[in-house]
């Protein structure tokens, strides 16, 4: 409950604002929750994800911003042996820590490492969903945006935009289209 009501006020100073403040009960409220999540990874694992995602557009400073890198890499590696292990839902939590690995590194400026993430990523994501899905549109238009913003991979972002244009129509993602 502390971790959860920590990171809910975490959210409210932001809206204020006051990011000094919610970016120490963010800090809290991930401390916490990495500690549950070690004692108990079912439970606890998808609310130490959460309070990770929410931590990226509460830092502001670089410091921060790879202080989190870390412990998205450490999660990360976590469900990585989980899905080795035959566990389902790990895989989806994978999927979501790599995606936020990716958009962390994307806002740090290291496209070229955050399309390593989104690839694999989307690698896992497509063993579990056959079937092409509005994750994967989403996951595809940030890897294309990474590949945009390298210089050698430029043509080959732009094409997978085009690409996923067309399938954003097809699964009528208007936001996703825009």
């Amino acid at each position: 409950l502390l971790a959860m009501l920590l990171y809910d006020l975490a959210q409210i100073h932001c809206i204020k604002k006051e990011f000094k403040q919610a970016e120490r009960d963010i800090a809290k409220s991930m401390k916490l929750l990495e500690k549950l999540s070690k004692i108990n990874q079912q439970r606890y694992g998808a609310a130490h994800i959460t309070a990770l995602n929410a931590s990226t557009s509460i830092y502001r400073s670089r410091v921060d911003q790879a202080n989190l890198l870390a412990q998205y890499q450490e999660a990360t590696t976590t469900y990585l042996a989980e899905v080795n292990s035959g566990i389902m839902d790990a895989t989806t939590r994978l999927i979501t820590s790599l995606q936020n690995e990716g958009n962390t590194l994307s806002q740090m400026n290291r496209h070229r490492e955050a399309i390593h993430f989104y690839t694999r990523a989307l690698k896992y994501l497509t063993r579990i969903e056959p079937e092409f899905s509005l994750q994967q549109l989403q996951l595809s238009i940030s890897l294309g945006e990474a590949l945009i913003q390298t210089k050698n991979t430029r043509d080959k972002g732009v094409h997978l935009l085009n690409t996923m244009l067309h399938k954003a129509t097809k699964l009528n993602a208007t936001d996703e289209h825009k």
